[in-house]
């Protein structure tokens, strides 16, 4: 709409100016062109601000996300695609070879604790070892069953009582 004013007001400059042939005196022609010049630099005023805004919208939007990643609120998203099913089964009765761990974490900007089990050690030529499990992964299923709400006591027991057979676990690595 202001671009369509613009247009007119040089189409009647132009128009003025040629006067049926004649050239205007040049004071008005002086006027005119003042006149001309100041409403061009309107127009271009008003599309830097434009695109000043939208510029500024973006930066914003780039911040937004980077604050996100940065206090994890997206690293839910990450953990689906490194999970992963271990396989163990204990050797003549002994263990399976690794210690758990319990802790609470904040979760994201919010005052939600979330707690979660993880390896916390691994003995040399256990099946845990052979099995490539690794310290510092979360624990998050036992013989496929869901342990992120569970506590330490109930996750242990759930191992225990696994007895000598195999013993799915699945894990994701954890951010520490």
């Amino acid at each position: 709409m202001e671009r369509e004013r613009h247009k007119r007001e040089l189409h009647l400059f132009c128009r003025e100016l040629l006067n049926d042939g004649k050239l205007l005196m040049l004071q008005q022609v002086s006027m005119k062109c003042k006149l001309f010049f100041w409403s061009v630099i309107s127009f271009l005023q008003n599309i830097f601000l434009e695109v000043s805004c939208f510029i500024i919208i973006i930066i914003i939007i780039i911040i937004i996300i980077i604050i996100f990643v940065m206090f994890g609120m997206l690293r839910s998203l990450k953990n689906l695609s490194c999970r992963r099913v271990v396989e163990l089964e204990k050797d003549n009765g002994e263990s399976f070879g690794f210690e758990l761990q319990t802790c609470r974490q904040l979760k994201g900007a919010s005052v939600h604790v979330e707690m979660y089990s993880y390896v916390s050690c691994i003995r040399e030529n256990s099946s845990a070892a052979k099995a490539a499990l690794k310290k510092g992964e979360r624990i998050v299923k036992v013989n496929n069953e869901d342990v992120k709400h569970s506590n330490h006591k109930e996750i242990v027991e759930m191992v225990r009582s696994s007895g000598d057979s195999v013993w799915y676990v699945k894990c994701c690595t954890s951010m520490f």
